[in-house]
């Protein structure tokens, strides 16, 4: 086995092979101390013909008896490139003596001579009091929030090889598509990891997160990894993990400004003159909650504009923090495609295009008739 003793205790790992169906390997003797924590991994070769599993023993240093402590039997589910999940162990010794630790790496389905699997080991001081907890079997259960982020700040990364697995279910009644997985800049900056899987028949099957943090997300079980595995040096501290869904409001424009309402024969509408700077006043929210920083689109459509000169004007904005938003759109010039008269002592017959206001967050739309002035002829 190859170590490595650091400030961030013992990391050791062994690369080896399963040649025959049944075959199992060990390591013995893995001693730890009371108040550590002993943490192991299996990386397993990336094939569906194979399925290894991981065994946890504490051992009896006088008579050999071993009494089996934790397992992970995960069914095997490639991943595309990084291959099927993890097989991952631990324990937390409470006690005021030496224990002595044997783990197993098992085939129980097929070998090979060409395809080894690394078995990760990492010891250190606890400071996690929901150590050990490296599998989906000790998975903690949260529920998001009902609207803004859900923050788990109550775990750290205790060794190189620390997993920590976090299940949460998302209703048949959602109003988001995508949920943001996020972790804070220090841990980050450690090279911790968030790996996102649903749960079917056994298999982990995982959901890709984007590099920005995003996951798109149906309903159903999931269950989050937060790993260091790939890390070289641990923070020491409590890492934060926030998870926001992209909600869709159900509520949007207010009121517009640089203009006035008018009566024309579609309605009663807001107007505004062609050429003209159009302000949108809205709030996002759902369900009665406001929705903060949640992404806005809005159009200002007039169909008798020209495509070369801007049939739809776009512009993006975010919420506030009381989940209101202001956006100016610049609109082109009235063709006059339709007139209203205005009968009186002195009439007027007024030139205009009749367009809308549409605004979108996610698949939400709200959408306001308005209309676009030219000019008037007196009769």
């Amino acid at each position: 086995m190859q170590t490595l003793n650091s400030n961030n205790g013992f990391y050791g790992y062994v690369t080896d092979y399963l040649t025959e169906e049944g075959q199992q390997k060990y390591v013995y003797p893995i001693v730890v101390e009371p108040g550590e924590v002993l943490h192991a991994q299996l990386d397993l070769p990336n094939s569906a013909e194979l399925d290894y599993d991981l065994y946890l023993f504490e051992v009896d240093s006088d008579t050999l008896d071993m009494t089996l402590v934790d397992l992970s039997q995960n069914r095997t589910f490639l991943n595309g490139t990084e291959g099927t999940a993890p097989e991952s162990v631990g324990i937390f010794n409470r006690e005021d003596t030496v224990k002595e630790y044997a783990v197993f790496v098992v085939s129980e389905l097929g070998s090979s001579i060409s395809q080894p699997f690394t078995l990760h080991l990492g010891i250190n001081t606890n400071t996690d009091n929901f150590e050990a907890d490296e599998n989906v079997n000790w998975a903690i259960n949260f529920t998001l929030e009902p609207i803004g982020s859900t923050v788990i700040d109550i775990r750290s990364m205790d060794t190189l090889v620390d997993n920590d697995w976090y299940k949460f279910t998302i209703p048949t009644t959602k109003n988001y598509h995508t949920v943001n997985f996020t972790l804070d800049e220090d841990s980050k900056n450690a090279n911790y990891k968030i790996e996102l899987y649903q749960l079917e028949n056994g298999q982990l099957k995982k959901v890709n997160i984007s590099s920005n943090g995003k996951a798109e997300i149906d309903s159903g079980q999931y269950y989050l990894r937060v790993t260091s595995i790939e890390s070289t040096n641990l923070t020491g501290s409590t890492y934060r993990l926030n998870i926001l869904p992209d909600y869709q409001a159900d509520e949007y424009i207010t009121g517009f400004e640089g203009g006035n309402y008018a009566t024309y024969q579609f309605g009663t509408y807001y107007r505004i003159k062609g050429n003209d700077t159009l302000t949108i006043n809205g709030i996002a929210g759902y369900n009665g909650y406001i929705l903060p920083d949640a992404d806005v689109t809005v159009t200002v459509i007039n169909e008798h504009w020209n495509p070369d000169d801007l049939r739809y004007r776009i512009a993006s904005t975010k919420t506030n923090q009381n989940g209101y938003f202001t956006v100016d759109v610049q609109t082109s010039h009235s063709t006059g495609y339709y007139s209203y008269t205005i009968p009186g002592p002195i009439s007027f017959t007024h030139y205009f295009d009749y367009g809308y206001v549409r605004v979108n967050s996610g698949t939400a739309v709200d959408i306001e008739p308005i209309y676009f002035f030219a000019y008037s002829i007196r009769n």
